[in-house]
């Protein structure tokens, strides 16, 4: 028995057929390719074993892909899901806070256990291992095989970039999800470029002084919102204003990823076109084409690629990060770009609004929420667990609510001084599952409820623009109930702004009067009434 474990074809056994049983067992989405990858990387690397005669510089050459099988297994036992190359992205534009708070959220026993069974599986066949040499005739030509494999293998990756199907696991997704990452690189230099390129006339409908914020929230469900018939009061300070708001009360993000959604969102890439996010014009580009001076002020984190690509075409990109001071600290940017001389002015606001971990989204004040009272989720015997996580993220909603009551209070203030024509838009880039469908807390690609795709919208005007644009808010006002995909938020965006160009009526969208929905496709799944259909 101890000679066949030192074999070190059974070392590579385990490392790669160990992630696959998972796969098999725990999801029902399994992709073909993956069972060819891995039965050729077993040929492969048992081959390598046969070349390298030092034990340690085989297990070297196992290590990147016992750190895929840790990661496939961690992220297969957490979602029932395969790890695809988009959540690279995901990887890459997470800071260390944000992998401490996910790696608290997600890291149970079942997960753990699987990962400590792995790990010191691979440890014990390791000091086993023992290296041969090839000296029969089958050794040989397995080596040759292998020698074959690789080539065709650097062949397929080198000029087809076929990355994640001939790569196993989540390493092949992660070198595709890089590929894409340097082509995005490549998009952050040409953005400026492309904007410049656009020679095509952008007007504005009104010549008076204009200032429009535009707020972006990040995973925050409708359903969690007092304005729009949740049973907690967690728009307390908006309510005092509600006569002043228009709110759109079926609105769907077209994903439930922050990336891909402000990627459709705002710019004019959308569902019905095939243009690429690298060549697609933004709002932001377009409002300063248009004549508006521009903010880009976020208490994201700077490095997330799709709005610091958006964000490079901004007069003035300000990231600030105050943990004291949460998503409150945008709020001096925001006042002193008001105050800016500018005639007319577009201030994007992106706040972290309810990211999980919740409880570390708002001080210690707006720990309103604490105990079960009015919880509604999926069971009626809801553990201590989740009753604590409902009630943090009703707390971050709470203090969502603050931030934005403030910001529109400033522009209210801003807009009476300088006599301008002002308005907000305010918007989540994805809703949020809390154990509202199914025992689970966040958001994916694939596994999906509703609730992941239900958004808050909601308009602030002041009298000036209702008087200006009269129009445009007899409009938002009659379709405030119109079911609206949020993929064409740019449509919306230059329409509420009054901002004219050969893109500003290609599609149709809340803002204009002669409004008609389309079908809302999100993950592939069609929504009709508050449910996801095949």
């Amino acid at each position: 028995m101890t000679h066949h474990l030192s074999k070190p074809y059974i070392l590579t056994l385990w490392v790669l057929l160990f992630p696959l049983l998972s796969f098999l067992l725990l999801t029902d989405d399994f992709r073909e390719s993956e069972f060819s990858a891995r039965l050729g990387w077993i040929l492969l690397l048992t081959a390598f074993a046969y070349v390298v005669r030092a034990r340690w510089l085989f297990l070297l050459i196992l290590l990147p892909f016992v750190i895929s099988g840790i990661i496939d297994l961690f992220y297969t036992s957490t979602f029932q899901q395969q790890f695809e190359s988009p959540l690279f992205k995901v990887l890459h534009d997470t800071d260390l806070n944000e992998s401490y708070e996910f790696l608290e959220n997600y890291l149970g026993a079942f997960n753990a256990a699987i990962l400590v069974v792995y790990l010191l599986g691979f440890v014990y066949l390791g000091s086993k291992t023992r290296m041969f040499a090839p000296e029969s005739l089958k050794s040989k030509l397995l080596v040759s095989a292998g020698a074959l494999m690789l080539v065709v293998a650097v062949q397929q990756m080198t000029f087809y970039e076929r990355f994640k199907d001939v790569v196993p696991g989540a390493l092949g997704q992660i070198a595709d999800g890089y590929n894409k990452h340097l082509q995005l690189n490549l998009e952050l230099s040409q953005r400026p470029e492309l904007l410049a390129a656009y020679q095509e006339p952008v007007t504005t409908e009104s010549e008076r002084p204009q200032a429009y914020i535009v707020v972006i929230g990040e995973s925050a469900a409708r359903k969690h919102h007092n304005l729009f018939g949740y049973q907690r009061n967690t728009n307390p300070e908006l309510t005092q204003i509600k006569d002043e708001l228009i709110l759109f009360d079926d609105v769907l993000s077209p994903f439930a990823v922050t990336y891909l959604s402000l990627s459709y969102t705002l710019s004019e890439k959308n569902i019905n076109n095939e243009i690429e996010f690298s060549q697609a014009l933004s709002l932001v580009g377009l409002s300063k084409k248009a004549g508006f001076k521009t903010w880009w002020i976020s208490s994201q984190p700077r490095y997330e690629g799709t709005t610091l690509s958006l964000s490079t075409v901004a007069d003035e990109a300000i990231y600030v990060n105050d943990n004291e001071k949460k998503d409150a600290a945008v709020l001096a940017k925001v006042e002193r770009a008001l105050a800016d001389k500018s005639l007319k002015k577009v201030i994007f606001v992106h706040i972290r609004g309810s990211h999980m971990t919740y409880s570390k989204r708002y001080p210690v004040e707006y720990d309103v929420f604490q105990d079960s009272s009015n919880v509604h989720i999926y069971t009626d015997s809801p553990s201590a667990k989740q009753v604590e996580v409902v009630n943090a993220y009703d707390n971050s909603i709470l203090f969502t609510d603050h931030v934005l009551s403030q910001v529109i209070h400033n522009l209210k203030k801003a807009a009476q001084e300088s006599q301008s024509v002002a308005g907000l838009v305010y918007f989540a880039d994805h809703g949020e599952e809390v154990y509202d469908y199914k025992n689970f807390i966040g958001h994916e690609l694939k596994r999906v409820t509703p609730v992941m795709f239900e958004i808050p919208f909601l308009v602030w005007s002041n009298s000036a623009y209702q008087a200006e644009f009269a129009d445009k808010y007899a409009a938002m006002q009659q379709n405030k109930h119109a079911p609206f995909l949020n993929d064409d938020f740019f449509d919306f965006g230059l329409c509420f702004m009054g901002i004219k160009s050969n893109l500003s009526a290609r599609s149709s969208s809340p803002c204009e009067i002669d409004y008609t929905p389309k079908k809302r496709l999100v993950a592939g799944k069609v929504y009709e009434n508050g449910s996801l259909k095949e």
